[in-house]
């Protein structure tokens, strides 16, 4: 109520002044942040706002601490911060001063159902602070060096856990977000076998084979889960050699959850009519990963051959071989079936 602060056009003057009521006066940093927030909408602001060092001060000084106050605080200011998080140097402090591990933990704080009950707005306001927290990792995401940090402070557990709570149908940052969350997967495991091993280890894996079952999932959604699906069933390492460990997992539990799945894409498309781009890469990738497994489930573990054989749309799988397309999926289907029939 009392400050006095030229919200269309910040000075270098104010800021210091936002600055000396951020370290003497902690028990305002609530309405601080709420603020901030509403300066940093607009470009000039926020550039002055970050050029004083905000970045810095928030990541060190705000964002570590979960006290009653800071609770309030930190749904403003992880949308700040991703704000002013847009550049390597950026991303770089972010991690050395330990940012990931206390997004994170926030994240995890805000998908909590007990940590919001019975306050909508405030749990509007987390809702909001997952979705920038899920920019944020996204960025990092984008470079390797950051990966296995986001593994050991626990960023592959709070994606799969935001897959869960996301309603891609909410809106288009919902969406977005989703989208985002399979992205981030995507990029950890692509060269990494000791992700992909992380992943179906745990607890949260069958969220994903879930999704997958999810009829009402928007079709960007499933194209995207489809080639996380499509890079978690390659059981070779970096080196090209084929991790007999990951095998095992891959047919213990990949494939009894994402197989039949799988099977029901492939059986519910549309031959009869002239696909459009986003069915017809549906369907390869769900082609391309059956394949994958159907390879895999011959070699591991013949016992598969019988579920296999039963699970699989033998029909359509015929029809699509003949298809005159100049898709691939006539030829991933021809492959499907000769895997079929040379099964003992």
């Amino acid at each position: 109520r009392d400050l006095s602060i030229n919200i269309i056009n910040l000075n270098t003057r104010s800021v210091k002044e936002l600055t000396k009521l951020l370290h003497h006066q902690p028990a305002i940093h609530p309405t601080l942040l709420a603020v901030i927030t509403l300066i940093g909408q607009k470009e000039t602001n926020n550039a002055l706002l970050k050029q004083h060092g905000m970045l810095e001060y928030f990541t060190t000084k705000v964002l570590p601490f979960y006290s009653a106050s800071h609770r309030h605080c930190i749904p403003n200011l992880v949308i700040l911060l991703n704000s002013w998080i847009v550049n390597a140097d950026d991303l770089q402090f972010f991690y050395q001063f330990n940012g990931i591990q206390c997004l994170v933990f926030h994240m995890k704080c805000c998908m909590d159902p007990n940590s919001t009950k019975g306050n909508t707005q405030e749990a509007l306001n987390w809702e909001d602070m997952l979705l920038h927290g899920i920019s944020i990792l996204y960025k990092l995401s984008d470079s390797k060096q950051y990966h296995m940090r986001m593994y050991q402070d626990d960023c592959l557990t709070v994606l799969l856990e935001a897959l869960r709570v996301l309603d891609p149908l909410k809106s288009m940052y919902h969406l977005n977000a989703f989208i985002a969350c399979v992205y981030i997967l995507r990029n950890v495991t692509a060269d990494s076998i000791y992700m992909r091993k992380a992943i179906l280890n745990s607890d949260h894996f069958l969220i994903l084979s879930h999704l997958l079952s999810t009829t009402s999932l928007p079709v960007n959604c499933l194209i995207h889960l489809l080639f996380l699906f499509s890079t978690l069933s390659r059981d070779r390492d970096q080196n090209g050699e084929v991790d007999m460990e990951y095998c095992n997992l891959i047919m213990n539990k990949m494939f009894l959850s994402v197989f039949r799945p799988l099977c029901k894409i492939i059986q519910a498309a549309p031959l009869q009519k002239v696909m459009d781009d986003s069915q017809l890469t549906v369907l390869c990738l769900a082609l391309q990963t059956v394949a994958t497994l159907v390879s895999t489930a011959k070699q591991e573990n013949p016992l598969l051959c019988i579920q296999i054989e039963y699970d699989l749309p033998l029909e359509n799988l015929k029809s699509m071989a003949k298809a005159d397309s100049k898709s691939p999926y006539p030829e991933l289907a021809n492959k499907v079936l000769g895997m079929v029939y040379l099964m003992p």
